[in-house]
């Protein structure tokens, strides 16, 4: 997607040329990683380093157009939802052979990805990562070690001037004041955000009430986001108005924290039940809709995530509200992580390409990613820094 609509250049006369192809750009505390074309918002300082090897770093996108770009995506407004409407489930056409083919040409585009780019849309995924444990055998030690490796979740060659850090740990109700303690211990509140499941996860099979419960008690321990699970029988007996009060339910309980809705589309088989599943969650006020529990046969696919961007463009179009999207279960390799931020990028925008509207749910994908970083970095591991340089000296006019 275009980041303006007119080419221009951006002239910045002070930045420097390094001989590994570092830069960096003042921003009023946002970033631009032009070589993945991926925005970023830089939380805690007022610049960022933009990760770039080799040659021709800035391209025809013009500065102004770029901060526009960023200040819509800090400003994204909250899904209010909007009340039950049967008419956009009902008819529903999905051109299955259309899908495939899109699915290729994501694989393809996600293969073409130069090394020098590369870890740039790494980096990315990482800020992206939702950090998870949801074992029986979790305890405060082992929470508390996922925690700081969410905090610092790799060390770079360079200086990486701002917040990277995971987008948040997930896990159960019962270890959330456990994540909360360690980022108290790390002096780190509010640098990675607290999640977690809920409401009878996995399966959702349990009364109303129960998992109504659940969601309060995550929230009092300390939570941000809690992550729901729909009950699937309503969805595969077409019980589409109870799930939409059931979801809206949630929502409430959830108060501040944001929801997000696990659809376990690997239970739902039908690929129309996972659209219908995504607008229905998506009315009800869900903040991200998740493709799975990561307990399931089949989790995370990419036919499923395109129904899923579609439903959540859809929406968008009908409503103006961003729905964020979440694939969970089963992205295990960076390859494959790669492959849904391209998915996102092609099937949504680079609006989209940021934390507060994708995630990627994993407990091992974090090493394989850092481990190719590291790997893709060795060449330069020794190079120094530029000096940042102020965003009033940047010549940012139009000629």
């Amino acid at each position: 997607m275009p980041l303006c609509c007119t080419p221009c250049t951006l002239r910045l006369p002070k930045l420097q040329r390094y001989q590994h192809g570092y830069a960096a750009l003042y921003g009023k505390k946002i970033g631009v990683d032009r070589s993945a074309r991926i925005c970023v918002e830089d939380s805690g300082s007022s610049s960022l380093i933009l990760i770039r090897q080799f040659s021709k770093f800035f391209t025809k996108h013009c500065y102004s157009s770029i901060l526009k770009l960023l200040n819509s995506i800090k400003m994204v407004e909250k899904n209010l939802g909007r009340p039950f409407d049967a008419s956009l489930i009902k008819r529903i056409n999905l051109n299955v052979p259309a899908i495939n083919t899109r699915v290729r040409y994501i694989i393809e585009k996600a293969n073409s990805i130069t090394e020098c780019n590369r870890v740039a849309w790494l980096i990315k995924a990482v800020t992206c990562i939702d950090l998870t444990t949801l074992g029986g055998d979790d305890t405060f030690a082992s929470v508390e070690r996922l925690t700081k490796k969410a905090v610092k979740p790799i060390v770079l060659p360079f200086e990486w001037e701002g917040s990277l850090s995971t987008a948040a740990v997930c896990v159960y109700p019962a270890r959330v004041a456990d994540v909360v303690q360690t980022l108290k211990n790390l002096n780190a509140t509010g640098k990675v955000n607290v999640a977690s499941v809920a409401t009878g996860f996995p399966s959702g099979q349990y009364p109303l009430q129960t998992r109504m419960d659940e969601i309060s008690l995550a929230v009092s321990n300390g939570a941000t986001e809690i992550d729901i699970v729909i009950n699937r029988t309503l969805a595969l007996t077409h019980q589409w108005e109870k799930l939409y009060n059931e979801i809206k339910l949630m929502k409430q309980a959830c108060g501040k924290a944001k929801m997000k809705t696990i659809l376990a589309t690997g239970e739902l088989f039908d690929l129309k039940d996972v659209y219908r599943a995504s607008i229905i969650a998506a009315m009800a006020g869900s903040d991200f809709i998740k493709t799975s529990t990561g307990k399931e046969t089949v989790n995370a696919t990419l036919p499923v995530g395109i129904v899923m961007c579609r439903a959540i463009r859809d929406y968008h179009n009908l409503t103006g509200y961003k729905v964020g999207f979440k694939p969970a279960g089963g992205i295990k390799t960076w390859g494959e992580a790669l492959q849904w931020l391209v998915l996102i990028k092609e099937e949504l925008s680079d609006v989209w390409l940021h934390n507060s509207l994708f995630r990627i749910g994993a407990s091992s994908v974090l090493g394989d990613i850092t481990s190719e970083i590291n790997r893709s970095l060795d060449e330069v591991k020794e190079a120094k820094v530029p000096t940042l340089y102020e965003h009033e000296n940047f010549d940012d006019s139009d000629k």
